[in-house]
């Protein structure tokens, strides 16, 4: 389903003129005259989608749509309503467009933040089929090697310097090392990884090309695999794999000792 389709049905859903209020009030959503509270879900003839904090976010595609094709004309029928990119962008504010990374929630762990403006808590990144991350490793710390199977990762450093890298389908390693000023980006589907090498902390803005590119921390999943696997891949019985799997992290992580001596830092101090 392409943005532009996928941006009108949504906007076909939320705005249609002959049934849709196209801004709701306080916090519930509105749709074919009947009202909807926090979370709730409305099934259109295209799309499920959720309510939050007075507007519809979060739509999914039915099974049973029909839609097909790639039609960027920017306009469709949909319910018998005329609906475009337009109507969509007027459905928020001037400020929605904006993303403060000061008042967004965070993540924090051993090795760093995380604070993500995706579809989840920024509704308007739907128009943009975008996920935007700011990161703050801590020195030594490593955000993991991970993989996002729907999106190719683009990153702009901010603070400090980092050493990140990829691996291709063949096998190679490319590594580089990246400062202030300085971007990469890292293709869908591949593993990769950002590590602060250095004794100062480091910050970089990501950017996803899809707003729901999706996750995988090799660390995070490793676990849910059968233990006669893992025993099969590392060659070890099921004794090892049980030790290896204990307490691995998720999230930015703590690099290793070796880098808390040099940077003369307690590996024992919470970030």
């Amino acid at each position: 389903m392409s943005l532009a389709r996928t941006i009108i049905a949504i906007a076909a859903l939320a705005l249609t003129t002959t049934s849709v209020e196209g801004r709701s009030s306080g916090q519930i959503c509105k749709y074919r005259g009947n009202t909807y509270a926090e979370s709730e879900h409305a099934v259109g003839t295209t799309l499920t989608c959720t309510c939050s904090e007075g507007r519809w976010v979060n739509c999914e595609e039915n099974m049973n749509s029909n839609n097909s094709g790639d039609d960027d004309t920017g306009n469709s029928s949909v319910n018998g309503a005329q609906l475009g990119f337009n109507d969509f962008l007027n459905n928020f504010d001037a400020r929605d467009f904006v993303i403060d990374y000061s008042t967004l929630p965070g993540a924090t762990e051993l090795g760093g933040t995380v604070q993500a403006a995706n579809r989840n808590n920024v509704p308007v990144m739907q128009a943009a089929k975008m996920t935007h991350t700011r990161f703050h490793i801590a020195p030594c710390g490593i955000n993991l090697p991970h993989i996002h199977p729907r999106g190719t990762e683009s990153i702009y450093i901010i603070e400090g310097a980092l050493t990140v890298g990829f691996v291709t389908e063949s096998g190679r390693l490319i590594t580089n090392d990246v400062i202030v000023d300085q971007s990469t980006f890292f293709p869908r589907g591949l593993i990769h990884y950002q590590q602060n090498m250095g004794c100062e902390p480091a910050g970089y803005i990501s950017m996803l090309d899809d707003s729901d590119a999706g996750l995988l921390v090799v660390s995070g999943v490793l676990g849910n695999l059968p233990s006669e696997a893992l025993e099969a891949t590392f060659d070890e019985d099921a004794e090892f794999v049980n030790q290896l799997l204990m307490g691995l992290p998720t999230g930015p992580a703590r690099g290793r000792a070796e880098c808390f001596v040099r940077c003369g830092l307690s590996s024992n101090v919470p970030f």
